[in-house]
This record gives C-alpha cells, structure tokens and sequence, in this order.
C-alpha cells in the first residue's frame, strides 16, 4: 500500500488506489485536498484539517481514503 502524508490525524489516501477522479478535492470545504499535477491524483495538503466527517470517504468509489487516529466520539 502507498500511502500519502503520515500525520497525526486527519484523513489518508492510498495513491496506489486512487484513480484520480477529483471526487474528494470537489466535496472537502475544508480543503484537506488538492491536484497532484505529476500524478494526476488527489494529494494531502492539509490532513489535520480534517473534521471526520466522512463525506470525502463516502464518495470515493475505490475506497483510497481512510481516517487516521480518529478523534473519540462527542458525548
């Protein structure tokens, strides 16, 4: 597995399934995500931005995107 930008938590994509469908970078407001103009892929720019709230998973069709060190749940 290929896995691009290791942090603390947030959010991480295995470039080696992500076929470059721009699915995440269109739904994040957060902008979590970029263009990787080299690859043609989705890239990190700023996983700790991430605020779990799963829509960048839900639409990725290859399931490239995962949660790391996932925040416990609110009370």
């Amino acid at each position: 597995m290929i896995h691009s930008g290791q942090v603390d938590s947030g959010i991480s994509i295995n470039t080696g399934l992500c076929e470059g469908c721009g699915a995440c970078i269109d739904i994040c407001v957060l902008k979590v995500f970029e263009w990787n103009l080299k690859t043609g892929k989705a890239k990190l720019v700023n996983p700790n931005a991430c605020n779990f709230c799963g829509d960048c998973i839900n639409f990725c069709m290859v399931h490239a995107l995962r949660f790391v060190d996932t925040p416990p749940p609110k009370q």
